[in-house]
């Protein structure tokens, strides 16, 4: 009895988990640590504007720029 208790806890967890990461203020908050972190790395902007994961499937990356050390574009993907 203890052990389906358990199972089932632990399927709730990973299903929580699963909505979690799906929802989109989760991958927002995500990809703002990701860009500050990378911008703080290189010493240069790291930007995206949008993003959308759909995990084991697809992910959807809008308005990904990355400058230079001199101001110029290095790469965008829009």
């Amino acid at each position: 009895m203890a052990m389906g208790w358990l199972f089932m806890g632990l399927v709730l967890l990973l299903l929580v988990g699963w909505f979690v990461l799906q929802s989109e203020g989760f991958q927002n908050w995500a990809i703002d640590k990701v860009t500050s972190d990378l911008s703080e790395r290189l010493g240069t902007p790291v930007q995206v504007d949008y993003i959308d994961i759909d995990f084991f499937d697809n992910m959807v990356l809008e308005g990904f720029y990355i400058e230079d050390d001199r101001g110029d574009t290095l790469l965008y993907s829009g």
